[in-house]
């Protein structure tokens, strides 16, 4: 159906705007294909979601160690994520879009680690 076609298309525009000139673009046209594919009621709840949600709500509500790892593509506001969560920290990745997991797994990871490292030494040592 035509309004099919046009949910199709701007699931394709979302999905490759997410990444950045230099991604692979085999790694860009799969995520824009499954993002696509994908049943046109779960991007429009997704999307729906994403504009209702109260993140600052949702922060302050965390009572555990807040670690983000993202590109540093975007201008991220760390501390106005603190005004709701003191524990919050943030971990940039050069080189990378929206999908940092999969667009640098291995860089990802490492950080992924020393972050949960970080966290458990600093638990232990509280404890």
């Amino acid at each position: 159906s035509m309004g099919g076609a046009v949910i199709v298309e701007a699931a394709r525009k979302m999905a490759t705007s997410m990444f950045i000139k230099t991604s692979d673009p085999v790694l860009v046209e799969r995520v824009a294909s499954d993002m696509s594919l994908a049943p046109p009621n779960v991007g429009i709840g997704a999307g729906e979601e994403f504009i209702n949600h109260n993140i600052a709500q949702a922060l302050e509500k965390i009572t555990v160690p807040v670690r983000y790892i993202c590109s540093d593509r975007g201008p991220f506001d760390l501390e106005a994520a603190r005004q709701h969560c003191s524990s919050f920290e943030v971990v940039f990745m050069s080189g990378v879009g929206h999908f940092v997991m999969i667009e640098d797994p291995a860089t990802f990871n490492r950080l992924l680690d020393e972050t949960v490292q970080e966290i458990v030494s600093h638990q232990k040592r509280a404890a």
